[in-house]
């Protein structure tokens, strides 16, 4: 197994418009579901994910610097920009108390970050919910940031007097899934 780390390229925050880019201030104020105001950020990362890995697992990392006590926060991924940016995936993450690095499994939104091609991808970041869920983030050069856990999942073959790349794939009956081959010794399984 290989890993990236992927640190932030940008971030950017604000109540109406992403206009503020002192660290990262997210979530709704406020003490009921009908007052205070809601702040959304969003996270930019360059794109670096090869297309033939085979991802295993994608965590975000950030580094919580309030002192509120835990909570609900939206996690969305886009190739926009936008304030109003539609997501390709979302879901609700609790984000505990305390100060400190926190970390989020975010291996469901793999095919959807794989299948970005632009430059950039984004990580937007939304009041998740109860009544309140403001929460400061350090924002810098080397938080938020991605892992992403993954094998190649290439093999070549000689012809023509090259090497040449291909990607191995099998049916499963309803679809075709990207794999990476073994083979067995008689002893142990390598990868090809």
């Amino acid at each position: 197994m290989a890993t990236l780390r992927l640190n932030a390229t940008g971030y950017n925050w604000g109540s109406s418009s992403y206009n503020s880019s002192t660290n990262i201030k997210v979530g709704k104020t406020g003490s009921s579901s009908s007052d205070g105001t809601k702040y959304r950020g969003r996270v930019r990362f360059n794109n670096g994910i090869g297309g033939s890995w085979v991802i295993s697992k994608i965590t975000l990392t950030m580094q919580r610097i309030d002192s509120y006590s835990s909570h609900v926060l939206e996690i969305g991924v886009s190739s926009s920009n936008a304030w109003g940016a539609s997501l390709q995936w979302k879901k609700n993450f609790t984000f505990s108390s305390g100060t400190g690095n926190k970390t989020i499994d975010i291996t469901a939104a793999k095919d959807i970050i794989q299948g970005y091609t632009g430059t950039y991808f984004y990580i937007h970041i939304l009041h998740g919910s109860g009544t309140n869920s403001y929460s400061e983030f350090k924002g810098s050069s080397t938080t938020p940031y991605i892992t992403i856990t993954y094998e190649e999942a290439t093999v070549y073959y000689y012809g023509s007097g090259n090497w040449q790349q291909c990607l191995v794939y099998y049916y499963t009956g309803g679809q075709w899934v990207q794999c990476i081959p073994y083979y067995y010794t008689g002893g142990s399984w390598i990868q090809v």
